[in-house]
């Protein structure tokens, strides 16, 4: 019976519609006059937003045959709403016995997971071509989708019988396999939660690991560069760099053709330590002048002598009272350009006789401010200031009274701190509004006294400073050698250290010097004491040195300048070549038996043997004199003996005395 626009009523009293689930284990009955079944379509379909619409038509109770017309829509709301997505038109549709099947695709923007409910619209009709001309009838209620169609948001998902999940279009291998990227916002700042026992990332297109994370047995994260791992950190914190199972807190080795060291580059920002311009004390003091208090002897307040600047205090009822300013200039800074200013320190030498007439609080303040022309500093306050003789420090390192001052600012004329003195004095008094407070009605008297004001600057160097670096560490090719270089390669090695143990200091020990000495250090050596191993536990075969004062006098001191390569500079000292000659003991010798160093410190005992044996000479020659000096003695006495005896002689006989 075909469907008459006219008779909308009647018509949807006429018609049911009569819809089954597609799937084969469920097939149910509407009771509605109207009703419909949304099925998602088979996983041959999978890449689409298709859903099928499958149902009965009968018309009376009785199913209906023939080509039908039928127009499909969706909108927001069970009744009225608005639509979502195009309307489609179906140009006659085969109904047979009452059973059709219709597929559907509002598209992606349509199916969202927002209700949908599905407008249907039918009329008899086996014209080709006129789907969108003339009159349907409406069918009621609109049907409300079922999750069946709401599956289209999933298209690109693939659900194997076994339970595994393919994204994107991915045959699924694994419980979940994906194809393309991942994006995960995460607007609830809730983050990501994953527990694993392993997980691996690897290459798209060689499938080689990239990174991989295994609980059971090792608990160890490796990073994998061409296949082969270039990081590891295991469970104990060790680190591994070129290797897979490290066996120190930092493990590394080089990886094949590929010299093994570590490079250290970057830069770092630093500010120098501060340094302070000053004290310095001022050139001129300008007074200001008020009703409360005058100035007198200002300038006896530049310098610290004992001769003040004196400020008498004039007593006002129910106020407190303020010195007027006084104003200290022409610190005289010279300050490099170049410095920043980060830090003003004021020193205020006071010697004050105040005086209060009654206990109310009282207290007194100096009030500092820094000035330069119209720049003018936070006031900073301190009221440790109450009678007699004060120190006041005020600001210091770091404290630039909330302005920015520019060498300029300091080093002109004008730059000067404005010093205020107040007395302040007030009485707490309870009203039914709470406590407050009110000047005093007994002010203080007295006087104000500065003896001097003294200020220093402290700066730093101008902006924050940079510093590169770039050093190195590590194996050095074609060298048996662990190097540290100030450089990005090993080529230019400050420090190193040979397989066997020997350390070169600016020079590699087995490279161009090859030396046996477990120490070479290309340079000069300072410290404050030098032990070396001696005992007699250590030594065997000890006996006395032969001639060590001849050998002394064979060795043979030169002035000369070092080459190039060790300095340039000129010195003085022995030739190896030479002493090796008189006491090879003194030479060190490489590799082929050359000479290439001289213990100096070995010529020191060469040099106790050579002064005890001189001394030993000086000994034998000093007791040889002593026996002649004694012997001329005793012949000097027998001589003295004989002489009196022959005066004695002659004065018996009567001769004349002998002159000698």
């Amino acid at each position: 019976m075909p469907i008459k626009p006219s008779a909308r009523v009647s018509a949807l009293a006429a018609f049911s519609l009569r819809v089954a689930n597609v799937w084969p284990h469920a097939l149910r009955a509407c009771t509605l006059a109207v009703c419909s079944l949304l099925t998602a379509v088979p996983a041959l379909a999978q890449s689409t937003t298709q859903f099928t619409y499958q149902g009965e038509l009968n018309s009376g109770g009785t199913p209906v045959s023939g080509s039908h017309d039928m127009r499909f829509s969706l909108w927001t709301a069970a009744t009225g709403g608005s639509q979502a997505g195009t309307t489609i038109c179906v140009d006659n549709a085969s109904v047979t016995n009452g059973l059709f099947t219709i597929p559907l695709d509002f598209g992606a923007a349509a199916i969202q997971t927002q209700p949908r409910f599905l407008q249907i619209e039918v009329r008899s009709d086996a014209t080709p071509g006129n789907c969108n001309a003339g009159s349907f009838t409406t069918l009621s209620p609109r049907q409300s989708l079922t999750s069946a169609p709401f599956a289209a948001n999933t298209r690109g998902l693939t659900v194997t019988p076994d339970g595994k999940v393919g994204l994107g279009g991915a045959t699924p291998d694994r419980g979940l396999t994906m194809l393309g990227g991942v994006n995960i916002r995460d607007s609830a700042n809730q983050g990501i939660f994953v527990l694993t026992d392993s997980l691996e990332i690897a290459n798209v297109a060689t499938e080689d690991a990239i990174y991989r994370y295994e609980a059971i047995p090792l608990d160890r994260h490796t990073f994998f560069s061409s296949a082969s791992p270039s990081l590891v950190l295991d469970a104990s914190g060790r680190v591994g760099l070129g290797l897979q199972v490290p066996e120190a807190p930092v493990h590394f080795r080089s990886l094949i053709n590929r010299p093994g060291y570590v490079r250290l580059q970057g830069s770092r920002q630093f500010s120098s330590s501060s340094s302070p311009n000053g004290p310095r004390t001022a050139a001129t003091v300008v007074a200001a002048t008020n009703t409360e208090a005058t100035w007198s002897n200002t300038d006896s307040a530049r310098v610290v002598d004992g001769v003040n600047a004196v400020g008498t205090l004039t007593a006002q009822a129910f106020a407190n009272v303020e010195a007027p300013s006084l104003t200290f200039s022409g610190f005289g800074f010279a300050i490099p350009a170049n410095r920043t200013i980060v830090g003003i320190g004021v020193e205020v030498f006071t010697n004050n006789t105040l005086a209060y007439a009654c206990a109310q609080s009282s207290s007194a303040t100096v009030q500092v401010t820094p000035r330069s022309g119209s720049t003018v500093g936070t006031p900073l306050a301190t009221n440790t200031l109450l009678t007699g003789t004060s120190q006041v420090v005020v600001g210091g390192q770091g404290q630039v009274f909330g302005t920015t001052w520019t060498p300029a600012l300091v080093n002109s004329a004008n730059f000067g701190i404005s010093l205020v003195m107040q007395s302040n004095c007030s009485v707490t008094i309870q009203t039914p509004f709470g406590d407050g407070s009110v000047p005093c009605s007994c002010p203080p008297t007295g006087q104000f006294r500065v003896d001097g004001v003294r200020v220093t600057v402290y700066t730093s160097t101008s902006g924050v400073a940079t510093e590169s670096f770039n050093w190195s560490m590590g194996y050095s090719p074609g060298q048996s050698t662990f190097a540290l270089a100030p450089t990005a390669d090993l080529s230019n090695a400050a420090m190193s250290v040979t397989t066997d143990g020997r350390v070169g200091i600016g020079v590699v020990p087995d490279g161009t010097t090859p030396v046996s000495t477990r120490l070479l250090i290309a340079g000069t050596v300072q410290c404050s004491s030098l032990i070396e191993t001696s005992t007699e536990r250590f030594k065997t075969d000890v006996a006395a040195m032969e001639s060590p004062l001849d050998a002394v006098l064979a060795l043979r001191p030169v002035q000369f300048r070092w080459d190039a390569a060790h300095g340039g500079q000129r010195d003085i000292g022995l030739l190896a070549e030479q002493v090796r000659e008189v006491v090879p003991e003194l030479v060190a010798s490489g590799a082929k038996g050359e000479a290439t160093g001289l213990n100096y410190g070995r010529v020191g005992v060469l040099a106790v043997g050579a002064i005890q044996s001189q001394q030993r000479t000086i000994e034998a020659q000093r007791l040889e004199l002593q026996a002649l000096a004694s012997k001329n003695a005793d012949l000097a006495a027998r001589l003295e003996r004989l002489e009196a005896a022959l005066r004695q002689l002659e004065a018996e006989r009567g001769d004349a005395p002998r002159t000698k």
